[in-house]
């Protein structure tokens, strides 16, 4: 006999157990009901509730206790549905959502829900849907040969007036369209059809549609039995009186909260779960496909498979990793759960270390061990020749030529000693002299990427000094004992694989034996935000054309969530992006529900905007206690949003504080890749911020894909903020946004105070006023913001004339102490002039009047 559970059955036990008291044993109860439900001698004695139940065909209902908890199953053709378990008045609202639910096969045998009416003419007996969100007329939302047979036979007339039918149709307006159908089977397929539609419910009307039209048969409509019911999506089959499903269960009833979802596998998932591979295997997946999920679930499956043999998953987000520590501690049973790891890279390689330089263990953090400093800060010291030590100063000439095309040269620099450490070993540098830097578009000759490498071995020592390393230091430390690193595990399973370097990719191949189901890679070329080297065939993670394999159903974002940020990632295609190895942007499907709008609002400022966001985050956490929202804001590092988050007494999303008992969220972009909310705010997407208009025109992909992945952690409700201009990435879909001051969306009846912003990095260096510009020498100024962009010709006059020192030649000033002093000069000595020369000067006083 088959016993299969409904997509929300775990969740809804998950629920009623929380409650507490007579709802939890009623849930513990219902657990136990599970097994007896096979045994038909042991079924009969169950209490079946008093009254029968009409909206559900076949549904039966057993009495939990608990003051009216029931158990609702719906039992056809010697098959057991398990449907949903609550508290009375709970069951009473499921029912009446999933009025006229009939189960159902395709031709594959698997298990496909169906909502019809039993009579669409009668309140009590048709369906009942509530409208949706979307203004696209009901029968458009249908594939083409779905529209062709529910309109199959209709007049002109008829059909055109069906077609036209939008979400602000009534019931009874629906009911006289169809009523003038002559066939009574098609009128009651069409209405259901449109009141699926009408809420959005797209796989339900198909699924109604291809009833109608015999693809779907009852269970007991087949010339012979089922011998046996395939899993869909909607419906998986379980062994209830097993030992391991009654732990799996009961562990998921006690553990499961917000992330439940994830864990429900379809057909789609379940295959990569219990794919069999010869060598290492790709997933690559739309956002919202699952493909975390996948990774936990086959994390399980294989450690299930290889008994007394060690896991490991990997990611690179802290954050994400502790969610994924989360999931399979929901998922799996104790004995299993013990022996897979979920750990960020950077620990892995901090254990590695630990072993291989036990001496060293306070230098692999990126936080000083001597000054409690982050390493954001320990670069700004050493890039700007600060505390006399003048190392990077093999750096200028790059960084003149950068700042003068526009672009800041110190995070453009950082990133190159990072694209650097991604794609060569420590002991083969020089190999960056010749290497087409994929990924990155500013052109290097050989004397600047010479200056490059001898900049970053003087920052390798510098980190090596005070006591601190970063995330690419810590992978190329590593790198210098690969020869030591054994295999440990039996399988290797990565997340977010397209933010992985060359480098990383070539440590992990070490972790595990070459043999089969090895190395398992998930990721989505669209979320690529890093900008390291990542090559597979060079790390020896070469996946075959039958190992690879995608995912294109996103399950997580409502259909105007998705059409809005994947709108933007298509308006916003950059060749680079197109011409990185190993980069491929899949078209999603999307998933079977609609929600709100997208919502567009501004402020007047962005300390509005951060006062706004708060207090509508907090009112929505209010209406829903369940509901997880996240403010992320743009332009700002994690490590700037600290003190902010801490001001306003919310949690960071940055992998050490815990999420739990929290509903209001704050992270940057990037630390949101994993993860899912319920409403997703994201502040501060301006122009001017987002992209980087600091960074190379050419390389701004980055910044669009950390503003799609924001985007893509809501699953129902999206907002994006910003004062003054909008992001240009947003062009081209504002027409799908709905458009507001954030005062009167929120609707506050006397005004905001306005949020301190996060400080800014120099800030929280030294919490002090910043410097006049005009005091400062020419080297100093050419590291400041205002410096980018500034004319190559100034910079080489600024750099040789204001050198801090005051030199005057035959009674004339040569060199000047200051930015002021050589102003002061040339206004008032014309032959001091002569030294910046007729343009040099112009563009001097030009560009400090301004």
């Amino acid at each position: 006999m088959n016993v299969l559970e409904y997509k929300n059955y775990r969740k809804s036990l998950t629920a009623l157990r929380r409650r507490g008291g007579r709802f939890q044993k009623a849930a513990e109860k219902a657990i136990v009901y599970q097994d007896d439900l096979k045994d038909e001698r042991l079924r009969k004695k169950l209490p079946v509730t008093n009254h029968g139940e009409n909206r559900i065909d076949k549904a039966v209902k057993y009495d939990l206790g608990g003051n009216g908890c029931r158990l609702v199953t719906v039992q056809d053709n010697g098959r057991i549905f398990l449907c949903f378990a609550g508290a009375h008045d709970d069951v009473d609202k499921w029912l009446d959502k999933n009025r006229g639910l009939t189960i159902r096969v395709d031709e594959g045998n698997r298990v496909i829900p169906s909502f019809e009416s039993k009579d669409y003419t009668n309140p009590e007996e048709r369906l009942q849907r509530d409208a949706g969100y979307t203004d696209k007329p009901l029968v458009s939302l249908l594939q083409q040969r779905h529209q062709d047979a529910i309109m199959k036979g209709l007049a002109w007339s008829l059909a055109k007036a069906i077609g036209e039918a939008t979400v602000e149709v009534s019931d009874d307006e629906i009911q006289q369209l169809v009523d003038r159908i002559e066939d009574l089977v098609q009128q009651t397929a069409v209405f259901d059809a449109l009141m699926l539609l009408r809420e959005e419910n797209i796989d339900g009307a198909t699924n109604r549609i291809r009833a109608f039209t015999g693809e779907l048969c009852k269970l007991g409509d087949q010339e012979q039995s089922l011998p046996y019911l395939e899993d869909s999506e909607y419906f998986q089959n379980v062994d209830v009186s097993s030992e391991h499903y009654q732990k799996l269960i009961e562990n998921f009833a006690r553990n499961a909260d917000y992330k439940d979802w994830m864990l429900f596998m379809r057909p789609a998932q379940q295959r990569f779960v219990d794919a069999d591979y010869a060598g290492p295997a790709k997933v690559t997946g739309v956002s919202g496909s699952g493909k975390t999920a996948v990774v936990v679930r086959r994390a399980i499956a294989l450690t299930e498979r290889y008994p007394d043999q060690q896991v490991l998953v990997l990611t690179l987000n802290r954050s994400l990793a502790v969610l994924i520590e989360e999931l399979v501690n929901t998922a799996a049973l104790e004995e299993v759960r013990d022996r897979i790891e979920v750990l960020p890279f950077f620990m892995l390689c901090q254990r590695f270390l630990y072993q291989f330089e036990p001496d060293n263990t306070r230098l692999y953090d990126d936080v000083t061990w001597k000054s409690r400093e982050h390493i954001d800060a320990i670069w700004r010291e050493y890039y700007r020749c600060e505390l006399h030590n003048y190392d990077a100063r093999a750096l200028q000439k790059v960084h003149d030529s950068l700042i003068s095309r526009g672009i800041d040269a110190e995070s453009y620099i950082r990133e190159e000693f990072d694209w650097i450490r991604s794609a060569t070993a420590p002991g083969n540098r020089d190999a960056y002299l010749s290497m087409e830097r994929t990924g990155r578009t500013y052109p290097l000759d050989a004397n600047f990427r010479q200056d490059l490498l001898r900049g970053l071995e003087s920052w390798e020592r510098k980190m090596t000094f005070v006591g601190v390393t970063d995330y690419l230091g810590i992978a190329n430390a590593l790198y210098h004992h690969i020869d030591k690193i054994e295999p440990r595990y039996r399988c290797v399973l990565v997340d977010e694989s397209q933010d992985f370097g060359t480098i990383d990719f070539q440590l992990i191949r070490r972790l595990v034996a070459e043999d089969s189901n090895d190395v398992f890679l998930c990721g989505d070329a669209a979320q690529k935000v890093s900008s390291k080297h990542h090559s597979l065939s060079d790390a020896g993670l070469a996946v075959a054309g039958s190992r690879s394999h995608k995912l294109v159903l996103n399950y997580r974002n409502s259909r105007q969530i998705l059409e809005l940020a994947h709108g933007m990632l298509m308006d916003n295609l950059f060749n680079e992006m197109l011409q990185i190895h190993d980069f491929e942007i899949l078209d999603p499907e999307y998933a079977n529900f609609g929600g709100p709008t997208p919502l567009f609002l501004s402020a007047a400022s962005l300390g509005d905007e951060l006062a706004a966001a708060v207090t509508y985050a907090k009112s929505e956490a209010e209406e829903n206690s369940a509901a997880k929202i996240c403010i992320a804001i743009c332009g700002f590092s994690e490590h700037e949003l600290e003190a902010f988050a801490q001001n306003q007494r919310l949690p960071l999303l940055n992998g050490e504080t815990d999420l739990k008992g929290h509903q209001v969220i704050v992270s940057d972009l990037e630390n949101t890749k994993g993860f899912e909310f319920h409403c997703m705010i994201i502040v501060n997407c301006a122009d001017g911020v987002v992209p980087n208009p600091r960074a190379p025109v050419e390389e701004a992909f980055r910044d669009l894909s950390r503003l799609y992945v924001a985007m893509t952690r809501a699953r129902h409700q999206l907002v994006l903020s910003c004062c003054g201009a909008p992001s240009p990435f947003l062009e081209g879909q504002l027409k799908h946004l709905s458009q507001y001051l954030w005062e009167e969306y929120i609707g506050q009846e006397q005004d905001l105070a306005p949020l301190e912003p996060p400080k800014r990095l120099e800030q929280l260096r030294h919490d002090t006023p910043p410097r006049d510009i005009l005091s400062m020498t020419g080297e100093e100024y050419l590291y400041q913001e205002d410096a980018i962009g500034c004319p190559a010709l100034l910079v080489e006059k600024l750099r040789k004339l204001v050198t801090g020192k005051s030199r005057i030649v035959q009674g004339t000033p040569a060199e000047w102490r200051s930015i002021s002093a050589a102003l002061k000069d040339t206004r008032s000595k014309p032959r001091c002039r002569q030294l910046f020369g007729p343009e040099g000067y112009r563009v001097f006083r030009e560009w400090f009047d301004n």
